[in-house]
């Protein structure tokens, strides 16, 4: 699974620029938002 993912210096992408898909904690807290993968919950 990505989790997060950085580019620097590739293509039109100079400076470092990160991908981050993990949740804030205030949306944890609505079930809905919450998948929960092989007990691990994300």
């Amino acid at each position: 699974m990505l989790v997060r993912f950085s580019v620097e210096n590739f293509k039109s992408f100079y400076d470092k620029q990160e991908l981050a898909m993990i949740p804030a904690k205030k949306i944890k807290k609505n079930k809905e938002h919450v998948v929960t993968l092989d007990k691990v919950h994300y």
